[in-house]
Formats: C-alpha cells, sequence, structure tokens
C-alpha cells in the first residue's frame, strides 16, 4: 500500500496485491463496519505492507459524519483517515471480495463519499 501525489491526475492511495490481501480487508472490513471496535489501523493489518511511513486508519461513524478519506499531517508523512458508516463499510467490502474472486488482472476505485481528499484504488495483477 502507497500513496502517490499524482497517480492519473489524482492523489491515490493504491492497495496493491494478491486477491488474497484483498479478500482479508473486505472480511475485516465487513465485519468492522457492524462490530464494536471504532478504528481499524489498516497499515497496522498482518497482510498490509505499507510503503513510505504511510497511515491509514477507518473509522467508524454515523451516517451525518461520513465523509471517505481524509489527508491530515503526520509526524513523517501525511495521515489518512477514512471516516466510513456502516452502509459503506459494506460496499468497499464486497468490492473488494469482488476483486478478490476475480478471474485475472483488474482494479476496483473503493471512492464511496465525496468529497474526498485522495482515491483509494485497489489493484490486483495490474
Amino acid at each position: 500500500m502507497g500513496y502517490f501525489d499524482d497517480f492519473r491526475g489524482e492523489p491515490t492511495i493504491l492497495m496493491i496485491g494478491p486477491g488474497s490481501a484483498h479478500k482479508y480487508l473486505g472480511a475485516d472490513l465487513a465485519r468492522f463496519g457492524t462490530g464494536h471496535s471504532d478504528v481499524l489501523a489498516v497499515t497496522g493489518l498482518p497482510y498490509v505492507e505499507a510503503h513510505g511511513n504511510l497511515e491509514v486508519a477507518m473509522y467508524r461513524v454515523t451516517t451525518s459524519r461520513a465523509r471517505g478519506l481524509i489527508i491530515r499531517p503526520g509526524l513523517n508523512a501525511p495521515v489518512f483517515d477514512w471516516l466510513l458508516n456502516h452502509e459503506v463499510c459494506a460496499e468497499i467490502s464486497e468490492k473488494l471480495i469482488s476483486l478478490s474472486e476475480a478471474v485475472g488482472s483488474g482494479h476496483q476505485y473503493l471512492e464511496v463519499l465525496t468529497p474526498e481528499d485522495a482515491l483509494v484504488m485497489a489493484s490486483r495483477g495490474e
């Protein structure tokens, strides 16, 4: 997982990996969306390799506070907070699991809410 200021003309968090990693994240996100925890440290998950001091955390919030991905200053690099409600968690989870089960290469844009400070794209085999 890495952050690019200008990936295809947009600031983007790019998740590149095998289908299994996307499937694990999709499953963790589905549990997060309906669970008791309000924070999921994505870059701390055992199957996620973050590059360039990248920090991404998901925060489950009420529908009125859901905003998508926001960027805030960090100590060594920007920190990315993904503010999602349970419906959006379920939608992104479905996209990740679908990508993991697809035959061949492909990608999914995981942005659902606007405005967002950056796009999130998951890619497999590209």
